[in-house]
C-alpha cells in the first residue's frame, strides 16, 4: 500500500525529529523550527530558537541561502565550514546543506547542520582550513596574491595578479617573481624582502613594480612565510595597487597648492584663536597690507593686540560665547570685514575661534561711489534732483517744527542754448561745471545747490525769517555769474534768471514750491533776464501758459496728440505739384489745433523738439508710403529741422531709420534748415549735409535772406534748394527794393547751381512776377493751404480727375 500524504508528512517529521544531524527551518532571516539535534548543537531549546534571527546563531548561512535562491536545483550542497554559536559562547565548526522549499508562492529553506570531529574551537578557525574555502578567498581576493617557493618561483597566482600585471597563469607559473615584475634598479631591494619572508617574518614595503607592457606602478607588498610542521616551506606576497591612492594624493596636493595660492594671494586672512583668544594659526595676506605680519600675531592675545578696536574685541567675545559674529571696521587706513565662529570639539565644548578677515576697502569705496552717483550729478558733482528733493522735504519738516521759512531758488542760464549751438557741447559742459563752482561759493554752508538737468539749477535756503534773506542769496548768485566765463580764447558772458518761492506762503510741499519758483523764473526771463523774481499769485497767464503747453506737448508725444498738415509745392513751368511740406500742429484738449509758431520755440527751449522731430520724420515717411501705395503718388516729402535737432548727433541716423522703416527712397525726401543753423560750425554742418546727400536726400536753405547769406559759406555747402523767405515775397512786385533783393537771390542761386522755391505766395501778381523771373517752384496760400492728409489726398483726386 502506498502511504497517504498525511502519512508521508508524519513519516518525514519523525525522521527529522530522530535524525543524527541538526535540521533547521528558516525563511532566510528568522528561524521557524529546529529539530532536537539542532537544539543540542546550539544548546538552546526549541522555544528559544523559534523567532530568533538566523544571523545570531549562524552568521555565515546568509551566503548559502543567497546561492540557494539563485540556484535552479532544489538543494545547494557545499562542504562549507560554517561556524555556529555554541551554548557556552564558543564557535562550533559545521558543514551545511541548504535546501530551498518552494510551494504556493512562498519560499523557505531547510538547513542540514552536520558537526565535524573538530567541532569546538574557541575564538579562531580550526587548524585544517577547508580547501574550497581557501580557494574562494584566493580567487576572489581584491589584491594580487602569489605563492612562491623558496627560490622565489611562482607556484600560484590569483586572477587579480594576472589582471594587475598583465600575465596569464601559463606565463606566470614557474617564473622567477623578481625577473617577471621587478625593475632592474630594485632587484637588490626585492631580494632582501624575499629573504625576510623566508626567515619567518612578515614584511610590508611600498615600492615600484613593472607590468608586462613595461609600465611601472606603485604597490604596497606584504610578504609572509607559509609554515608546515614548524618549517617554512614557501611564502606568499600580496600586492596592493597604490595608483588610485597616489592619484588621490596628487589631486589633494594640487588642491592644497591651489588653496595655498588662493589664501596667499586673495585679500583675506584665516586665523584660529584658542579659548584664551590667543592666535595659534594665521594664513593669508589681508593684514599684510595694513603692515601686520603673522609673526606679530602668533602667540599673542587678541585682547592685548586690539585694545583700541572695540568692534574687533566685541566680535571675538561673541564667538567665545558660542555665537557667530560679523563686523566691518576701519584699521590703519583700510576697511576690513571680520567673521568669527566658535570651534567645538567632538563633545561640543568650545575650544576656540575660527576667523576670516577680508579686505573690503575697494568694495566700500565702490559702494560709496555708487551711492554718490545715485544722488549726485556726474558732470558737476552737485546733488541731483533726487537728493535735492529729499533735502527739501527734510527742510520743510524742520521749518514746520521751528516755525521758520524756507526759500527755493530755481534758475537757468540765459542764452545757454546758443553757447551749445555755436561753441559745441564740450564748451557747454565746461560752462556748467564753472556755474556749479560759482554757485557753491555764493551760498551759505548750510544751504544746498543742485543741478536738476540741462542748465537748470536749484538752491535750498533754510532758516530765514523774511524774504530778504532769500533775495540776498539770489543777488549773490547773480553777481557771481555776472563775470564772464573764460574758456580758452573765448570770453563767454553769463547771466541767469532766478525764480523764488517761499514756504509756507507759496506752497507746503516740494512739487508746489517748484512750480511756483519755475513760474517766477519765467517772469524774470520775460522781464529782461539777469534778474530774480519772487512768486506772486498774479503772475498772469504767460508762465501758466508755458507750463500748460509743456504738459500738452509731453502728453501729445505719449498719446499721438500731434498732427501733420501738408502744403504743396508747385512747379511754375507747368503747374504740377512737385512735393509737399509737412507742417506740425498740436492738438489741444478742446480739439483745437495749435500752429507751430505757438509751441516750437518752447519745444526748443525744453528739449522736447528732439523727440518731436523724430515723430515728424517717422509720420511723414509713413504718410508718403500710404499715398504712394494708394495712388502711385510720388511727391517729394519735406520736413523742417530745428537747430537743436540739426546739432543732435543722431539726427541723420534717425532720418535714415525712418526712411528705411517705411521704404521711402532718399530722392523723394527733403530736409529744410535755416542759414543760422549752419554757420556757427560750418565744418560740422557741411559733414552732416554730406551725409544727407550720400543718402540722396535733398537739402533746402529755408528763410533765405533773413540770416547771414554768406556766399563764402553757401558755395561750400552741399544744398539743392534756396527758399526765398515770405517776407520778401510779400513785397513784390510793388516794392522796388524788395524786387531787387529777390532778383539778386535768383541770380545768386543760378550762379551756385541751386534751384529756388519762393514761399508765401498769396496773390496772382506775386505769382506772375516770379514766373517772369523764371523761379523754379512756389509755395503759398494761393497754391494751397496746409491740409490734413485725408483732405489733401481728396484735393489731389479732384485735380487729377478727367474733365
Amino acid at each position: 500500500m502506498h502511504a497517504t500524504p498525511s502519512e508521508t508528512d508524519d513519516w518525514r517529521s519523525l525522521a527529522i525529529e530522530h535524525a543524527a544531524d541538526g535540521w533547521l527551518l528558516t525563511d532566510g532571516s528568522t528561524i521557524l523550527d529546529a529539530n532536537p539535534q539542532t537544539q543540542q548543537i546550539l544548546g538552546l531549546g526549541r522555544a528559544a530558537l523559534i523567532g530568533r534571527k538566523l544571523r545570531d546563531v549562524a552568521p555565515g548561512a546568509k551566503a548559502l541561502i543567497q546561492a540557494a535562491k539563485a540556484s535552479k536545483d532544489d538543494d545547494v550542497t557545499a562542504e562549507w565550514p560554517l561556524f555556529v554559536a555554541g551554548p557556552d559562547g564558543s564557535r562550533i565548526r559545521t558543514h551545511v546543506t541548504v535546501g530551498a522549499l518552494r510551494k504556493a508562492g512562498t519560499q523557505q529553506f531547510a538547513l542540514r547542520i552536520r558537526s565535524t570531529p573538530t567541532a569546538r574551537s574557541r575564538g579562531a578557525f580550526g587548524s585544517a582550513m577547508d580547501q574550497s574555502y581557501l580557494q574562494a578567498l584566493f580567487d576572489h581576493a581584491p589584491e594580487a596574491i602569489v605563492v612562491l617557493d623558496q627560490t622565489s618561483r611562482i607556484l600560484a597566482a590569483n586572477p587579480k595578479f594576472q589582471t594587475l600585471f598583465g600575465y596569464d597563469a601559463e606565463e606566470a607559473l614557474g617564473q622567477d617573481i623578481d625577473t617577471l615584475i621587478v625593475p632592474e634598479s630594485l632587484r637588490a631591494e626585492a631580494l632582501g624582502l624575499n629573504r625576510t619572508a623566508l626567515t619567518g617574518m612578515d614584511a610590508e614595503h611600498q615600492t615600484l613594480r613593472r607590468r608586462k607592457d613595461g609600465s611601472v606602478l606603485p604597490v604596497s607588498i606584504l610578504a609572509a612565510p607559509i609554515v608546515h610542521d614548524g618549517h617554512v616551506v614557501a611564502f606568499y606576497s600580496i600586492y596592493r595597487d597604490l595608483s588610485p591612492l597616489q592619484d588621490i594624493a596628487a589631486r589633494l596636493e594640487q588642491t592644497q597648492a591651489r588653496l595655498d595660492v588662493v589664501v596667499s594671494q586673495a585679500p583675506i586672512a584665516l586665523f584660529i584663536l584658542d579659548e584664551s583668544a590667543t592666535f595659534t594659526f594665521i594664513a593669508g595676506k589681508a593684514l599684510e597690507t595694513a603692515g601686520l605680519a603673522s609673526t606679530q600675531l602668533l602667540g599673542h592675545c587678541a585682547y592685548d593686540l586690539f585694545k583700541a578696536f572695540p568692534d574687533i574685541l566685541s566680535a571675538v567675545g561673541q564667538a567665545l560665547r558660542g555665537e557667530r559674529s560679523t563686523t566691518v571696521t576701519a584699521f590703519r587706513g583700510l576697511t576690513y570685514e571680520l567673521q568669527c565662529s566658535p570651534v567645538l570639539d567632538v563633545a561640543g565644548k568650545r575650544v576656540g575661534i575660527f576667523g576670516l578677515v577680508r579686505d573690503v576697502t575697494e568694495t566700500q569705496l565702490a559702494r560709496q561711489q555708487l551711492e554718490f552717483m545715485a544722488h549726485h550729478d556726474l558732470l558737476t558733482s552737485l546733488p541731483n534732483r533726487s537728493l535735492f528733493n529729499d533735502r527739501l522735504q527734510e527742510a520743510l519738516h524742520r521749518a514746520k517744527r521751528r516755525g521758520t521759512q524756507v526759500a527755493l531758488l530755481f534758475f537757468d542760464l540765459d542764452g545757454f542754448k546758443q553757447v551749445n549751438d555755436t561753441l559745441g557741447h564740450p564748451t557747454g559742459d565746461r560752462l556748467l561745471q564753472w556755474v556749479a563752482q560759482v554757485a557753491r561759493g555764493a551760498i551759505r554752508d548750510m544751504d544746498t545747490v543742485a543741478r536738476l538737468g540741462g542748465d537748470e539749477f536749484a538752491v535750498l535756503v533754510e532758516d530765514i525769517d523774511t524774504p530778504v534773506g532769500a533775495a540776498a542769496v539770489a543777488q549773490r548768485v547773480l553777481e557771481s555769474l555776472g563775470q564772464p566765463f573764460a574758456d580758452g580764447e573765448h570770453q563767454i558772458p553769463t547771466s541767469a534768471s532766478i525764480g523764488i518761492s517761499l514756504y509756507p506762503n507759496d506752497g507746503l510741499d516740494p512739487e508746489t514750491l517748484f512750480k511756483a519758483a519755475d513760474m517766477a523764473m519765467y517772469r524774470a526771463k520775460s522781464g529782461g533776464r539777469n534778474r530774480f523774481e519772487f512768486f506772486a499769485s498774479d503772475l498772469g497767464t504767460t508762465a501758466a501758459a508755458i507750463f500748460t503747453k509743456t504738459t500738452w506737448m509731453r502728453q501729445a508725444l505719449e498719446h499721438d496728440g500731434f498732427v501733420l498738415h501738408y502744403q504743396p509745392t508747385v512747379r511754375l513751368q507747368d503747374g504740377c505739384i512737385t512735393g509737399v511740406e509737412a507742417l506740425i500742429r498740436l492738438r489741444q484738449p478742446d480739439g483745437q489745433l495749435m500752429p507751430p509758431l505757438e509751441f516750437i520755440a518752447l519745444a526748443e527751449e525744453t528739449g522736447l523738439i528732439v523727440p518731436i522731430g523724430r515723430w515728424v520724420a517717422d509720420e511723414a515717411c509713413r504718410q508718403w508710403k500710404a499715398w504712394q501705395a494708394a495712388g502711385n503718388l510720388n511727391m517729394r516729402m519735406a520736413i523742417n529741422l530745428s537747430a537743436r535737432e540739426f546739432h543732435d548727433a543722431s539726427c541723420v541716423r534717425e532720418i535714415g531709420a525712418a526712411l528705411k522703416a517705411h521704404g521711402v527712397p532718399g530722392d523723394q525726401f527733403m530736409v529744410e534748415i535755416t542759414e543760422s543753423m549752419m554757420f556757427p560750425d560750418p565744418i560740422r554742418a557741411r559733414a552732416m549735409l554730406e551725409e544727407l546727400r550720400d543718402m540722396h536726400i535733398a537739402v533746402a536753405i529755408d528763410d533765405f535772406g533773413t540770416g547771414y547769406s554768406s556766399l563764402a559759406h553757401l558755395r561750400n555747402l552741399p544744398a539743392d534748394f534756396i527758399k526765398i523767405d515770405q517776407s520778401f515775397v510779400a513785397g513784390i512786385p510793388a516794392d522796388e527794393k524788395t524786387c531787387g533783393i529777390v532778383r539778386t537771390i535768383m541770380a545768386m542761386a543760378r550762379g551756385l547751381n541751386l534751384q529756388v522755391i519762393a514761399e508765401g505766395v498769396e496773390t496772382d501778381a506775386q505769382l506772375q512776377y516770379l514766373r517772369e523771373l523764371e523761379c523754379d517752384e512756389v509755395q503759398g496760400f494761393l497754391l494751397g493751404h496746409p491740409l490734413p492728409a485725408a483732405e489733401f489726398a481728396h484735393r489731389l483726386d479732384i485735380q487729377r480727375a478727367p474733365r
